[in-house]
């Protein structure tokens, strides 16, 4: 299956699964260990420019690739919650 496909399928599946979420409890902790749905959130999208990156690397593409660096400089643990923490003051 094409790459660009998938991408598209995963994002209207999570999209449909956050229909109908209660906007009064997007940011109660505990939906995935301590994060709220809103930190889940901003970890896809984290983690869809990741792909992109590691995507753009596999195609020899040369731009940049801040979200690949910035695993590679702290690990894919820590990326995950430098980027949700990054995300805490947006809007849900």
């Amino acid at each position: 299956m094409h790459a660009v496909d998938m991408m598209g399928y995963g994002h209207s599946f999570f999209m449909d699964a956050l229909n109908g979420l209660d906007q009064n409890h997007v940011e109660d902790r505990g939906v995935c260990g301590d994060w709220s749905a809103k930190d889940v959130v901003g970890h896809i999208g984290a983690a869809e420019g990741l792909l992109v990156d590691i995507l753009n690397q596999v195609l020899g593409n040369t731009v940049p690739t801040p979200f690949f660096d910035a695993v590679m400089k702290v690990g894919l643990l820590q990326f995950n919650d430098d980027e949700a923490d990054k995300r805490t003051a947006h809007s849900y």
